[in-house]
């Protein structure tokens, strides 16, 4: 699994770059609006998500799995190299889409590929988690430090190529993974299918919950900018979130590994309320709120990116692994395309009617949760 992580550890070096380069470039030197980008964000988080039901579901099916991996890694690569060809508000988007596409693409078969082959799921899954941190740490740290030394907008076209070959290197890996020898071709019937969302709903519900509660990362880049912190704080925001959750996430698979999973889903699903109380009142004390918001903002994600596939892979047998897991983002994903678009909606108004509505959801989510756990 090696190969796998350092995939993911690349991908996410190049993702966290355009995350933190493109929304700036795209409203402030495309004119695109914050609504229409909340928007942008809320459908390609939306279509990465489909692929992630679509790319679940043919790890069950397909024997070699490592032609996932190579599609998926792949269309990574020319979302990158569409941007270096042609920068404008139009390639910017097709770039979010294929980007998202591969995302999406790639990341079911991921983490089903560790959890059918790990012995210790809850580490396997937060060491998965980790590569991916470390990677966004490091793109966003590029980007900050960058604004040292260079100015972004006349050097932009510099930043998209180094993402080009950061892709294409992990492109490259891709072709050298291996599927396990025992693993044949499963049988597959969407009767199973129908079977899954009735056993699972209670995690599939309470999930759903949790994502019409968190909107896309951007908003926050964009909110402390709004608020008047310095350029290389507001960029340096993906960076911070994602130091928080590889520091946790090893501690939060521990947790799992030891039966606490209930408490890691508390403690996932607290985290995005207070996330949410303190940057509502960020005004009182700004730059520690805001810091304070950043960790339970990482906590809250990295929470939802291993305790909810565990969940899951506990209930279902392995040949319905990839679907299960599909299931589940494609269930989340509603959560996040409402989200997304009614905080462009807010955004518009006030980034603070952002964090009331969403503080209300994440609130009646962690209610929710007792309630089912109780029922139970």
């Amino acid at each position: 699994m090696k190969k796998l992580f350092l995939i993911n550890f690349l991908l996410a070096v190049s993702t966290s770059i355009g995350m933190t380069l493109l929304p700036i470039i795209s409203t402030e030197s495309l004119g695109v609006s914050l609504f229409l980008l909340g928007i942008i964000e809320g459908t390609t988080e939306f279509i990465s998500n489909i692929m992630k039901l679509v790319s679940g579901s043919l790890f069950d099916r397909i024997k070699n799995k490592k032609y996932l991996f190579i599609v998926s890694v792949g269309t990574a690569f020319c979302s990158k190299l569409i941007l270096f060809l042609f920068l404008n508000k139009y390639s910017v988007f097709a770039s979010k889409i294929l980007e998202r596409f591969a995302n999406g693409a790639f990341a079911t078969p991921r983490d089903a590929y560790v959890i059918i082959n790990a012995k210790r799921k809850g580490l396997s899954l937060s060491l998965l988690s980790c590569t991916k941190t470390l990677g966004c740490v490091v793109g966003t740290f590029i980007i900050s430090m960058s604004t040292f030394w260079i100015e972004l907008k006349e050097n932009v076209f510099l930043i998209i190529f180094f993402t080009c070959f950061i892709t294409f290197f992990a492109a490259t890996i891709s072709f050298y993974i291996k599927s396990p020898d025992n693993q044949k071709n499963n049988s597959f019937d969407y009767k199973s299918v129908k079977k899954l969302l009735i056993d699972l709903y209670p995690i599939y519900f309470i999930s759903f919950i949790f994502f019409l509660a968190r909107f896309n990362d951007s908003v926050l880049m964009m909110f402390l900018k709004q608020q008047g912190f310095p350029e290389w704080f507001y960029l340096s925001t993906i960076s911070f979130f994602n130091i928080s959750m590889f520091i946790v996430s090893p501690v939060l698979g521990f947790l799992i590994d030891k039966g606490y999973k209930n408490l890691v889903l508390f403690l996932t699903l607290l985290s995005l309320m207070m996330f949410n109380i303190v940057f509502y009142c960020i005004n009182i004390f700004p730059w520690v709120f805001a810091c304070l918001g950043l960790i339970f903002w990482g906590i809250q994600r990295v929470g939802a990116q291993i305790v909810f596939s565990y969940l899951v892979s506990k209930k279902v047998p392995k040949k319905l692994s990839g679907t299960a897991i599909g299931l589940l983002a494609i269930i989340g994903s509603f959560g996040n395309l409402i989200s997304s678009s009614i905080s462009g909606y807010y955004i518009q108004q006030s980034f603070f009617n952002v964090f009331i509505c969403t503080g209300v959801i994440s609130f009646l989510s962690v209610l929710l949760m007792f309630l089912i756990i109780k029922k139970n």
